[in-house]
């Protein structure tokens, strides 16, 4: 197994692990749960990118490619939540922001498992992976992706 493919693994495991742990030491609280569901997207994205990998050029690339962008839509909303109830333990409130950006997560989510909109193929050539090819809805994932994550660094900074 290539390097690569060892830290995509190891990665994902160990973000399980994290979240699993967090979870467990105290499933009562709110803050423990949002931080373990952030952290199972990010390991669901990261064994996603190794399943593509493994894949890449077959109907199952295609497959895996979808699930990884399903799974890397509710990262930064999943992050951006967690924010909202972090450090302080306080209960989250429906404000506009959080609706917009849990709307627009859980739609590209929904178009990246479902459609072809966001990504359409994953192919290979003798040197390996290459780019996968983007659907028409492409670019706005990117920007909501930016945007909810930069909205949650704000909230982050403006909290400290």
């Amino acid at each position: 197994m290539s390097p690569k493919l060892l830290t995509l693994l190891s990665v994902s495991a160990l973000n399980l692990c994290l979240g699993l742990f967090v979870y467990l030491k105290r499933k009562d609280q709110l803050v423990n749960r949002f931080f373990a569901i952030f952290t199972f997207c990010m390991a669901t994205w990261s064994l996603g990118n190794y399943m593509v990998q493994v894949y890449a050029g077959t109907r199952d690339g295609v497959l895996w490619g979808k699930i990884t962008f399903g799974a890397a839509s509710l990262i930064p909303l999943s992050f951006f939540i967690f924010l909202q109830i972090f450090p302080e333990k306080s209960v989250l409130f429906l404000r506009k922001d959080l609706v917009i950006f849990s709307l627009l997560g859980f739609s590209f989510t929904i178009l990246s498992l479902f459609s072809p909109l966001i990504v359409t193929n994953v192919g290979t050539d003798p040197k390996g992976l290459v780019k996968p090819q983007y659907g028409p809805a492409y670019p706005f994932f990117g920007l909501y992706f930016l945007s909810c994550l930069g909205y949650a660094f704000f909230t982050l900074a403006r909290k400290r």
